[in-house]
């Protein structure tokens, strides 16, 4: 059995070997092969003319957007920052070869200065101009094939401007669009075809304020011979850290506005009381109004209910502090009024009565004269 065995798997090896020659011979290519396929694609390639015999035909170009990561969405500069990535794909009449002329190579990787590339831009780009394939977007790479195919993967850091409404703050969806389009070529020279319907996000984190709710691709034709694709971000705001920070604190305090009028006037805290909770209904306000952008079109709900508790909270200090000042001005008229009948009291108790007669009178004379004399003669 032993001896049976080891010419086997001699057999077997031998076999396995001359499967991978007789497949290298068919497949694998050799560096020279790969040069002198180089050296093709570099002489007949024109970076400045697009690769299509017919100058008159347009060239479809497929356009696959991918969300690598959600950074930041500023709410008061209404900026969107993220890091995306593009697929574009195309097909070019020029740069064709057979298969077996180069030792079975059927793509070939080159810098994309070397071949035509389409000239995308995002028009709402803020961070460092429009263009997207500049000399940075160079440094990628562009894949060739035997059959005319292009790949051209590109991507890298992006600041677009996003228009954020606050109406329902911080209960909001926003809508970020990202619009990608042509810089000098025209419809009939260039399409962009997006080659599915929504952006890819299977490769988006979790972010600590923001979910991904949706991100279809649209073609906007409206432009006369200038289409362009539109990528819609629609976000969802997480809401708990604002209902714990700001929104629970607002109901605690306007409950509290309104318990300031059973506090006792005899106490002299009321005033005090309803001044720290219109500071507190202040700094609220000043925090709310540093989150959200300064526009007079969209008003926060959040922000208009704090401000109409701000004014309910002045015009309860306004009513504390009148009725604490009538209070001490009926204290006032009570001390006046009790001292003035105890004058009143004295004065008539001196004074005699107006109501007396005339003999009455001369009585209290005549018995007031005999004391007089008694008290001499004595």
């Amino acid at each position: 059995m032993l001896l049976l065995t080891k010419p086997v798997a001699i057999i077997s090896r031998l076999c396995l070997v001359a499967f991978l020659f007789i497949s290298c011979e068919v497949q694998c290519h050799s560096f020279k092969d790969e040069k002198r396929l180089y050296t093709f694609i570099t002489e007949e390639a024109e970076p400045g003319i697009r690769p299509v015999l017919d100058q008159t035909r347009s060239i479809n170009i497929s356009v696959l957007p991918a969300l690598i990561e959600l950074k930041e969405l500023n709410a008061k500069d209404q900026t969107l920052k993220t890091s995306m990535a593009l697929f574009l794909w195309w097909k070019q009449d020029l740069l064709r070869w057979n298969e077996s002329d180069f030792g079975g190579a059927d793509k070939i990787t080159l810098n994309s200065r070397q071949v035509w590339t389409p000239d995308i831009i995002f028009h709402n780009r803020i961070d460092y101009g429009q263009t997207l394939s500049n000399d940075a977007d160079k440094s990628f790479k562009v894949t060739l094939f035997a059959d005319g195919r292009v790949v051209w993967i590109i991507g890298g850091q992006l600041e677009t401007s996003c228009t954020v409404d606050v109406s329902w703050y911080p209960f909001d969806n926003q809508t970020c669009i990202v619009e990608i389009s042509k810089m000098s070529l025209s419809d009939r020279e260039m399409q962009l075809i997006p080659a599915e319907e929504f952006v890819l996000t299977e490769a988006v984190g979790s972010n600590s304020e923001w979910t991904i709710h949706d991100s279809p691709i649209y073609r906007n034709d409206h432009h006369a011979d200038k289409s362009y694709l539109e990528v819609h971000i629609v976000l969802t705001r997480k809401p708990l850290s604002y209902i714990i920070n700001t929104i629970i604190p607002v109901f605690i305090l306007s409950f509290m506005n309104v318990l300031s009028f059973k506090i006792p006037l005899q106490s002299g805290e009321r005033i005090s009381y309803s001044v720290s909770l219109f500071l507190s209904f202040m700094v609220l306000l000043t925090m709310i109004s540093d989150s959200i952008p300064n526009v007079s079109s969209q008003v926060s709900m959040l922000q208009l209910f704090v401000t109409l508790q701000l004014a309910f909270g002045a015009v309860v200090t306004s009513l504390s502090i009148a009725l604490v000042k009538v209070s001490f001005a009926e204290k006032d008229n009570k001390k006046s009024s009790k001292g003035c009948l105890k004058e009143l009291c004295t004065m008539k108790s001196k004074t005699c009565d107006c109501n007396e007669s005339e003999e009455e009178r001369n009585r209290k004379r005549n018995d007031g004269a005999q004391g007089m004399i008694l008290g001499l003669s004595r």
